[in-house]
């Protein structure tokens, strides 16, 4: 919170990096496990713990920031990518690209509580590709961008554990980012093909 530490999940090297964001200097770097592909941080400074999706691991890492070192993994489905902490740090969503769902786990418990689908037919095959998550201001709403489906998934999530459903709000072509504005009335997504499913005006 002091904006000083700037953490980079760095994909392709399997490891986690620390910055000074002040001045930009490197300070260190942890390997991860091998061939894991780590994606998303979610920092939990509160509890001291930092999250780093292991993409090709269906798997999240925990970290300690004091010591900065691995601690534990905790298990997701295939290809967590974003995550996002609720409740002060007592729950981590993670969505999963290879699976229509986004894995809910008690951060205390350090175990996973609740699959949530995100297809829009449940006996779907994987294919939406849960790809972003934000929460409404209460942190009662669930937003998933699907990003094959153009779509994001709404799940109420208000006892996690019970999640319930409630729809899906159609979104441009290929959607890859979803963030709320503080007072919860605005949604905004980021298409990453574009507005729909036209020809490149640029190209082939």
């Amino acid at each position: 919170k002091d904006g000083k530490t700037l953490y980079v999940a760095a994909t392709f090297g399997h490891s986690l990096a620390r910055f000074d964001a002040e001045s930009g200097a490197f300070r260190d770097e942890i390997p991860l496990e091998a061939d894991s592909y780590p994606y998303g941080v979610a920092l939990d400074e509160t509890h001291k713990l930092l999250y780093v999706s292991l993409w090709s691991k269906a798997r999240v890492a925990v970290v300690n920031t004091e010591t900065f070192k691995p601690i534990g993994q905790w298990t997701t489905e295939e290809h967590p990518n974003e995550m996002l902490l609720a409740r002060g740090g007592k729950f981590l969503f993670v969505a999963n690209a290879n699976r229509n769902t986004v894995t809910v786990i008690d951060a205390e418990a350090g175990r996973a509580i609740e699959t949530i689908g995100t297809a829009i037919d449940p006996k779907a095959p994987p294919g939406s590709t849960p790809n972003s998550l934000a929460l409404s201001p209460d942190e009662s709403i669930l937003f998933v961008a699907n990003a094959n489906t153009n779509n994001l998934a709404v799940v109420n999530v208000a006892g996690p554990g019970g999640s319930v459903p409630l729809g899906f709000i159609p979104t441009g072509w290929h959607p890859t980012s979803v963030r709320l504005s503080p007072d919860g009335k605005t949604i905004w997504v980021s298409n990453g093909k574009g507005a729909s499913s036209r020809a490149n005006r640029d190209g082939p």
